[in-house]
């Protein structure tokens, strides 16, 4: 995600207001050619940056809340409803209803984050915590990329506050917050320098020996897969 106005453009392409010509999540469903876990991955990290990059007016902000409302109520409708055209003609399996709701309730949870103005950096907990149940991840990089950036934003940003009013963020003092990131990185597979370094400070600095002990292992996990 390069920019504000492609996250929203991404979230209109995928709730089926957008100008691309591209399909998106909800053309999956009208008719139903199977669930993609990239449309709905490529989904929810735009949710991710437009929530925390968006300096846009109201009026902008509510067409995007209208368009995640609308993509979740509209699968929910007619693939996770019993009495929906897909569950009522079997055309969806259960293993698909079950996998597509996960993905749903993640998304509806991280909305729902945003629009009650909560901490920032609990918009993409979801999304971590959907990770580390070990749901499966079209594009293991990208998502890797998206929690990374967004966990060192949620640090920097809680550190500027620290010194600003001489205390310590919510973030800084959530460990079971940063804890959910870390183990959801890890299991996207990553040995990039800046993770290591990463995990190299945690190990040091965490004031949290769960955190110390957690980054330390994945260090030497890194270590030996790189021998």
């Amino acid at each position: 995600m390069n920019s504000i106005n492609q996250a929203k453009e991404i979230i209109r392409k995928h709730s089926g207001q957008g100008s691309s010509v591209s399909l998106g999540l909800l053309d999956s469903f009208r008719p139903y050619q199977g669930f993609s876990d990239r449309d709905a991955q490529e989904f929810f990290e735009a949710i991710i940056y437009y929530s925390v990059e968006s300096t846009f007016p109201q009026n902008d902000q509510l067409e995007i809340i209208y368009c995640l409302w609308n993509t979740c109520h509209t699968i929910r409708r007619l693939a996770l409803s019993a009495n929906g055209p897909l569950q009522r003609n079997a055309i969806i399996d259960n293993a698909d209803i079950a996998h597509i709701e996960k993905w749903v309730d993640s998304i509806e949870h991280s909305c729902l984050i945003w629009i009650s103005g909560d901490q920032d950096y609990k918009v993409a907990l979801p999304f971590a915590d959907y990770i580390t149940n070990g749901h499966p991840i079209a594009d293991k990089k990208s998502a890797f990329k998206c929690l990374f950036d967004f966990l060192k934003k949620a640090i920097s940003q809680e550190n500027s506050h620290s010194v600003e009013s001489n205390s310590k963020g919510f973030f800084e003092k959530s460990f079971d917050a940063q804890y959910s990131f870390i183990i959801a990185l890890e299991k996207l597979g990553n040995e990039s320098k800046e993770w290591v370094e990463f995990l190299k400070k945690l190990s040091s600095n965490s004031e949290s020996k769960e955190i110390r002990d957690e980054a330390r292992r994945i260090l030497n996990q890194i270590s030996k897969e790189s021998r």
